[in-house]
């Protein structure tokens, strides 16, 4: 019995390291696209997508993220437009306009609530483009935009802010992207402090996954 228990604990271990792994590289091979191929999303993967941005974690437990689907080409035109002209949003096959309905969030943080209004779409848009990535779908987050020409587009109530808009589409290129290395970025204790004890050629992610061992 203490045999099959210890079989099952250690196959659920490396299960576990594995899907961690998994998850990670979607994460790392996700990238802004801009050139989709005429192919359309259906609507199960699109409501995968959506659901895993409305899975997102929120300030309060109050999800002040509302997602407008946009699918008709004269509407993604003029989102387009919106966009400043930037011409390639209008072949995505689908754009997905993320609005805040802040109201609650606001009124109970106060100044503070717009910062957290922020937050939680910006983790409801990041769940979606992880999980389209997964879905061997393309995205890229739209911050260039007029919103009161979207607004004219879509007849969003002027107490609804507009936060992003999330393109989708599959991807007819693969761009490169250069990322900052972890001993870059990762500071320990204090601003500008390395960590201590790590041998000098090796990356700070394995440190970390040694629990600091040298």
């Amino acid at each position: 019995m203490y045999e099959y228990i210890k079989f099952i604990v250690n196959y659920l271990i490396r299960n576990f390291k594995k899907n961690i792994m998994e998850i990670l590289d979607i994460i790392k091979s996700r990238r802004t696209i801009r050139n989709f191929k005429d192919e359309d999303i259906s609507d199960a993967d699109l409501g995968k997508i959506l659901e895993a941005g409305n899975s997102a974690p929120c300030a309060g437990k109050l999800s002040n993220w509302r997602f407008i689907v946009v699918k008709y080409q004269k509407d993604k035109e003029r989102l387009a437009e919106a966009c400043f002209n930037q011409e390639w949003v209008a072949n995505a096959s689908v754009l997905v306009v993320i609005c805040s309905d802040g109201g609650r969030i606001k009124g109970i943080y106060g100044k503070r609530g717009e910062m957290y209004a922020i937050q939680n779409t910006a983790a409801a848009i990041e769940n979606m483009l992880i999980e389209a990535t997964a879905l061997g779908i393309g995205s890229a987050w739209v911050g260039a935009f007029d919103p009161d020409g979207i607004v004219r587009v879509l007849e969003i109530p002027n107490y609804v802010e507009i936060h992003a808009v999330v393109a989708l589409g599959y991807p007819n290129e693969k761009p490169r992207v250069a990322k900052l290395k972890l001993p870059d970025v990762v500071f320990f204790d204090k601003w500008g402090k390395p960590e201590k004890g790590r041998k000098k050629n090796r990356p700070v992610a394995n440190w970390l996954i040694l629990g600091g061992k040298p």
